[in-house]
């Protein structure tokens, strides 16, 4: 990548040479200003303004959450919160969710400490893995956009969730339906497979070894996740996957902004 001298000399006068094209520092009026910056970035790297991120090819395991800050920090929070649950005794009762709960009981506050929540380490590491999975989302809509949507998929979740239980509370399924506590980050993992599904034409995703067509992924996943332990939360996943569609066919574009902000905090 040049000699080193031609690069110290380059990186004197404001620039650098990076393979066969020579970078130069970017003036701040020519900073992207786009949410995220991801597409600006991608045409300044093109006009040779800016140098691309080391591939997860180039870098060791350890070192390539680097490239994905955002999904980085998500499963990192939710390591920190199991990690805290376990060691203060913190169970379902404490943090989970239900419809009895936050409904009938108005404890609201349950929706979101559920949502992060974990406290089997194979629990844990179902949800972080399928995160990272999706974690290419974040180098398409920058880490902005990506925080944005997660917030969204969380919400939209949410919504459903409690949505469906109150149509199942009038069935035979009503006792347990309402009763069932529910913990953990696989509504918002839905949603983003989902959203996959119809962002990501031709691509493949990790199922416990087997590849599968993003297309197809969130209802081969729903399906083997219930065959696999009987007793998860079949209704919260099947909130995750309507959050996804929602938001993939743009059913709720204008949520940003001033209204993200507004919904969060209603």
């Amino acid at each position: 990548i040049g000699n080193g001298r031609e690069r110290l000399r380059a990186a004197g006068e404001g620039s650098a040479i990076v393979g066969s094209k020579q970078l130069r520092e970017v003036p701040s009026n020519e900073l992207p200003t786009a949410v995220g910056g991801a597409a600006e970035k991608r045409r300044l790297f093109g006009r040779g303004l800016v140098a691309r991120m080391p591939a997860d090819s180039e870098l060791p395991v350890i070192l390539q959450p680097i490239n994905y800050p955002a999904t980085s920090a998500v499963i990192g929070f939710c390591c920190l919160v199991c990690f805290y649950l376990n060691r203060n005794g913190l169970g379902y009762a404490d943090v989970g969710s239900s419809y009895r709960l936050v409904v009938k009981e108005g404890q609201w506050w349950r929706t979101i400490t559920a949502s992060f929540s974990h406290l089997s380490v194979m629990h844990l590491l179902f949800n972080t893995y399928s995160t990272w999975q999706m974690r290419q989302a974040e180098v398409s809509l920058g880490v902005l956009g990506y925080l944005r949507l997660t917030v969204l998929f969380l919400l939209l979740s949410i919504l459903f969730q409690l949505g469906l239980h109150a149509m199942l509370a009038h069935s035979r399924w009503g006792e347990r339906t309402q009763n069932t506590i529910g913990i953990g980050f696989s509504c918002v993992c839905f949603g983003w497979m989902t959203w996959a599904s119809l962002h990501e034409a031709g691509a493949q995703l990790d199922l416990f070894l087997i590849r599968i067509p993003f297309s197809i992924s969130p209802f081969v996943s729903l399906i083997v996740i219930q065959l696999m332990i009987p007793n998860v939360d079949f209704v919260g996943h099947l909130a995750g996957i309507l959050a996804g569609y929602v938001e993939g066919w743009g059913l709720v574009g204008w949520l940003r902004g001033y209204w993200l902000i507004q919904a969060c905090v209603w």
